[in-house]
């Protein structure tokens, strides 16, 4: 095991102690940690705290990143796994307030840095929202698993909502499809209206946008690509299913005009009525695995 805590050292000198990692550069003051083994090659920003890329070798990358992505201070990045905290959507009283919170924004931390064998184990420290504490643990191996914890130091109980943002790659959206959704409940954003699934996969055509209540596991299948995705949560009781669509992905700047046909996301969340409580220092942890497996 070659494992590093950061302490009062320079982060970069501890990357660049554990083989295997190195920090490079997406643009000015927006900086990355790029992992490799036998087993996968990662790259994890600091801006944002964001996982934005993943290839299993041997496989496809799970990942999409648009290729009009923005890497700057203040900025979200479009693709790999954006953190939505701690509110998901429009904050719920401030409209002057960025949407999906302050995570995505903010420089992160990092506060260990471990490889085991062909795995890595990142750690990373992120904002304090109001005596609400961030940080997040990433293992990256044959999979991914990343989870996002929160802590209420404040002496007042908090509602926190949020969601692992994961942008999946496919190859074409014609023959996606997430399956495990049957029987659960939805609300469905782009037309405002609540509902159950009647069949038990989510298609793609038109602009999806949807909190679906559910915890169990979902497997994302492109039978063009032979991919299948499976999709594990703990932490949480709803899923996020959204493309934007032709039209909408139009409007979007820093998505292509035809970036809607690369990718879903599958977002493990507590978002819409499945916002969590935290007591005074109460702590709360939302846990994605994803892995792909055999047809």
């Amino acid at each position: 095991m070659l494992e590093r805590q950061t302490g009062d050292m320079n982060p970069a000198l501890l990357i660049d102690a554990c083989e295997g990692a190195s920090l490079v550069d997406l643009a000015d003051h927006c900086q990355a940690i790029a992992l490799a083994t036998p087993l996968m090659t990662a790259l994890v920003s600091l801006q944002g705290g964001q996982l934005l890329q993943f290839t299993p070798t041997g496989h496809a990358p799970m990942l999409y990143r648009s290729p009009n992505a923005v890497y700057a201070t203040g900025k979200a990045i479009r693709g790999g796994i954006p953190l939505c905290w701690p509110w998901f959507g429009a904050h719920p009283d401030d409209p002057s307030q960025p949407a999906h919170g302050v995570a995505r924004l903010s420089p992160w931390t990092l506060q260990g840095l471990a490889r085991i064998d062909d795995m890595f184990h990142v750690k990373l420290a992120g904002p304090d929202w109001h005596g609400l504490e961030s940080s997040l643990d990433i293992v990256l191996g044959q999979g991914i698993d990343i989870r996002l914890a929160t802590v209420n130091h404040s002496d007042q109980p908090r509602v926190v909502s949020a969601a692992l943002h994961s942008y999946l790659a496919i190859n074409d959206i014609s023959t996606v499809s997430v399956r495990g959704v049957g029987g659960s409940r939805f609300d469905d954003k782009t037309t405002g209206e609540s509902g159950h699934y009647h069949q038990d996969s989510q298609t793609f055509g038109n602009e999806v946008d949807r909190i679906v209540y559910t915890g169990r596991d979902l497997l994302l299948i492109d039978d063009s690509g032979e991919r299948r995705l499976r999709i594990a949560s703990s932490g949480s009781g709803s899923t996020v299913i959204w493309n934007p669509g032709a039209a909408r992905c139009r409007e979007i700047a820093d998505l292509p005009d035809d970036g809607w046909q690369d990718f879903v996301c599958v977002e493990t969340a507590n978002a819409g009525s499945d916002r969590v409580e935290l007591a005074p220092e109460e702590n709360h942890l939302l846990t994605c695995r994803l892995r792909y497996e055999a047809g």
